[in-house]
């Protein structure tokens, strides 16, 4: 399991809303039926938001799914990544790099295959190739 994507959806109150595509990949010769997925998302080492996600799809054999997470963030906890996209957008940090991680269980519906499957994923956001891609005003 990878993380494939990132998007906000809401701020509302002190809460932000932002959807996670994870892609599946299943290197095994059968199809892997989903029930669910939960996940914690870190940035540069901290907390910043945890979701769940119900989900029926199959993982093809030999093939690979993407799936969306709903996740939230609480306020409080996005403070310390702010200060980072906020430097990163006045030009402040063009080399800055922000490490993820996501890690979390894959809930599987099936009576032969283990129930939870954990996953770990690391990997890094360049924000000043992010800031540069943003149309300017």
């Amino acid at each position: 399991i990878q993380l494939a994507g990132l998007r906000l959806q809401e701020i509302k109150g002190f809460e932000a809303t932002f959807a996670v595509d994870l892609r599946v990949m299943n290197p095994n010769p059968l199809p892997v039926p989903i029930q669910g997925i939960d996940c914690d998302l870190s940035l540069n080492h901290h907390h910043l938001a945890k979701g769940v996600a119900k989900s029926q799809n199959s993982i093809p054999a030999f093939g690979s799914e993407l799936v969306t997470v709903t996740i939230y963030a609480s306020m409080l906890d996005m403070v310390g990544v702010a200060h980072s996209l906020i430097n990163a957008s006045q030009g402040r940090a063009p080399k800055e790099m922000l490490n993820y991680g996501i890690k979390g269980h894959l809930m599987l519906m099936s009576s032969t295959l283990p129930g939870k499957i954990p996953f770990d994923a690391q990997g890094k956001i360049d924000l000043s190739k992010m800031m540069a891609d943003r149309p300017q005003k």
